[in-house]
């Protein structure tokens, strides 16, 4: 993520805390995201990026409430958000 220097005195509008999502595979677990923190404020601009199966599409899924995710917390606006919401949008590429 680029960010300026500035310092944010607000708390964030989202964030992930060490976020994890498991999927059940065979006698196992695919890990498809381990560990994922972020703060996200008001006016940011954040890109996804990486390669097929990385788990940009996973990550999406629980930031808009569609899933929930194996392990950690997503607060949004202070509270765990858990389910969809009318105050967050997530426009797919097709």
């Amino acid at each position: 993520m680029i960010r300026t220097n500035e310092k944010h005195t607000e708390r964030p509008l989202l964030s992930l805390h060490d976020v994890d999502m498991n999927f059940k595979q065979g006698r196992g677990y695919f890990h498809a995201l381990k560990d994922i923190n972020l703060d996200a404020y008001d006016g940011d601009f954040i890109c996804l990026l990486g390669s097929s199966g990385c788990g940009k599409t996973s990550l999406l899924n629980i930031l808009a409430g569609y899933v929930r995710p194996s392990t950690g917390k997503v607060p949004f606006r202070g509270h765990d958000f858990t389910r969809p919401s009318s105050e967050v949008g997530v426009v797919f590429q097709q």
